[in-house]
């Protein structure tokens, strides 16, 4: 297994990885299949575009197939800029189990850790899933909140935890 930066190039092989998860999985993510299923080639090269501070995470199984992603972003408010957040967090079914998981997001806070203007990370995880829970706790993360009825739109009435991780915790993973 493989896990490296991705790329524009990645763009295609990103979206149909995601789409797929989105499918497969809606539960786990806040955007839908119907949402992100016309998105342009552009539209997704532009959400991979190399940046120092934030950017999205592969792991390729041996014929380079991607098995799993992550993503790390900024809040875009000047207030808020302080602030990345964790999302995109999904591993393909055969992969689970595995630590891909904690690879990618070792990864993806290991982009964080040297941005000198970051003092936090959230995410957000469905409440129902203790494996993310733990493997979040495990990292450092701890919950800050609980929103209830994330999901609203599909009909499941689930609640999701919001997380953070101070960065100065980011050496201790």
């Amino acid at each position: 297994m493989n896990i490296r930066r991705l790329c524009p190039a990645d763009a295609g092989a990103y979206q149909s990885f995601r789409l797929g998860a989105l499918h497969d999985s809606p539960a786990a993510f806040g955007a839908s299949f119907d949402e992100e299923k016309d998105y342009s080639p552009s539209a997704i090269e532009e959400r991979l575009a190399l940046k120092s501070d934030v950017g999205a995470f592969g792991a390729f199984n041996d014929v380079d197939t991607i098995i799993g992603s992550v993503a790390l972003a900024r809040e875009n408010l000047k207030k808020l800029s302080h602030k990345a957040f964790i999302w995109g967090v999904y591993v393909a079914p055969d992969y689970r189990g595995q630590g891909v998981s904690r690879l990618l997001l070792i990864e993806a806070l290991s982009l964080a850790r040297p941005v000198a203007d970051l003092r936090q990370v959230n995410l957000c995880v469905n409440a129902e899933n203790a494996i993310a829970i733990k493997l979040y706790k495990s990292l450092g993360f701890v919950t800050f909140g609980c929103v209830p009825h994330v999901a609203e739109r599909m009909r499941q009435h689930q609640s999701h935890q919001l997380k953070e991780k101070n960065p100065a915790e980011f050496l201790r993973v």
